[in-house]
């Protein structure tokens, strides 16, 4: 080795997209092993659990109770809790990596902005399915416990119903809680706007509405148990396609937004 060889520093880590992305789901999944994380969690469900039966005890045995468990479960846990509940925890998620400290640990890496939030987003959906999972298997445990019939027929749909939902509220968390640290408040006038004020229109701007397209899944009876002139449920792969469509919309603009985003991190230390 010659004294010219010699001066030069060792080679750097070749940059590796794989091993970048398995950093991502590592630093993601990593709250798992938290105790705060399953006291907080545990806490939840509790609180899940005390309003599935607080909101089904009048009846049990018979076909009312059991349609009106399934409207609570559309109506309240899929509608209204779930939506609202994965829009803020993927915001905050996304929030938390443009602090000026995890912007200094993550973006001085060599991994491309668009690769970052998508590898982020599926880190952020696995634990949220898992977690939403856990939940669906609770609220199911309560109409067991009501001895409801005919509860596992609709289980499917509402799986799927569940498992859409989830997925493109959580993107919508991604996109507002890029855009602003107040993203609650933008996902208050989204939700007043599109998901309750169009959702409502009996036209086709309702389609804009993710939540009128997963009810749009349920046939007549589950969504109102005397009525008969409802439309008939939509193809679920219609409304899978469509409900994708936009997640995967939403984290393309999320993306391009992000890319020509200027991030601020943290003050340089003195020596």
């Amino acid at each position: 080795m010659n004294a010219s060889t010699a001066s030069f520093p060792p080679a750097r880590v070749t940059p590796h997209l794989g091993h970048a992305l398995g950093g991502i789901w590592r630093l993601t999944l990593r709250r798992f092993f938290s105790l705060n994380y399953w006291l907080l969690l545990a806490g939840a469900l509790a609180a899940l659990a005390l309003l599935a039966l607080a909101g089904n005890h009048e009846r049990t045995h018979d076909a009312v109770a059991a349609h009106d468990f399934f409207k609570w479960v559309v109506d309240l846990y899929l509608a209204f809790l779930l939506p609202i509940i994965a829009f803020i925890t993927a915001a905050g998620a996304l929030r938390d990596e443009l602090r000026p400290d995890s912007v200094d640990y993550l973006f001085t890496r060599p991994v491309p902005r668009p690769a970052y939030i998508a590898g982020k987003f599926m880190a952020q959906l696995a634990c949220a399915q898992f977690e939403y999972l856990l939940a669906f298997a609770l609220v199911f445990g309560v109409g067991i416990y009501r001895q409801l019939p005919g509860l596992f027929g609709p289980v499917p749909l509402l799986l799927l119903a569940q498992f859409l939902m989830v997925t493109v509220f959580s993107a919508f968390g991604f996109f507002f809680g890029l855009l602003t640290s107040r993203f609650v408040v933008l996902g208050l006038l989204y939700g007043g706007l599109v998901e309750i004020g169009v959702g409502q229109i009996p036209t086709q701007l309702n389609r804009l509405s993710m939540i009128h397209q997963m009810r749009s899944m349920f046939p007549a009876f589950i969504l109102d148990f005397n009525t008969t002139t409802l439309p008939p449920a939509a193809s679920p792969v219609t409304t899978t396609v469509l409900v994708l469509t936009m997640t995967l919309a939403l984290l393309a603009l999320t993306a391009t937004v992000f890319s020509l985003k200027e991030l601020a991190g943290g003050q340089g230390k003195e020596a």
